[in-house]
């Protein structure tokens, strides 16, 4: 029998990152789960080119940091019932969420296909692909344009 503890749904805070929490809601709520939600912030060292030096004021990373949680936040399901554990991490997105999985026993991913930035995931390759690679858990890939359960979040 399918038993799910906890659900992860990692985000980067898109419109098509809210339908994949819209489902990730859904089935914490059938489920009586605890729900994760995740942003990682990209590590600096892997998001911007080398030009120059590269130097990165620490007040940038603990703005974006600030920032993050502001937006987790706010995010939130319907059934108030849910008991969701907010979490912004630091790292290489793909790699990150299939280690905060595993470390936390998650029982399912719930992730959108595409995320913020599609012409990116083109050329270095897909966040969600990667997850699904590295996970040793389920995951479960939600399509952007799905809207079977708008309005039920």
């Amino acid at each position: 029998m399918l038993n799910l503890k906890k659900i992860l749904c990692p985000t980067d805070f898109s419109d098509n990152a809210k339908t994949a929490q819209r489902y990730a809601c859904a089935l914490a709520g059938r489920f009586s789960a605890e729900l994760h939600l995740v942003h990682v912030l990209a590590d600096p060292s892997t998001a911007i080119p080398p030009f120059g030096w590269g130097y990165i004021p620490k007040s940038y990373l603990t703005d974006m940091r600030g920032h993050a949680d502001k937006e987790l936040a706010g995010l939130a399901c319907a059934d108030k019932d849910i008991v969701i554990v907010r979490k912004t991490i630091q790292g290489v997105p793909a790699k990150d969420i299939a280690r905060y999985a595993e470390q936390n026993d998650i029982s399912l991913i719930v992730i959108c296909t595409h995320g913020y930035s599609p012409v990116k995931d083109m050329i270095v390759g897909s966040v969600t692909e990667k997850v699904v690679r590295r996970a040793a858990c389920p995951v479960l890939t939600i399509h952007p344009d799905d809207k079977r359960l708008v309005g039920d979040d």
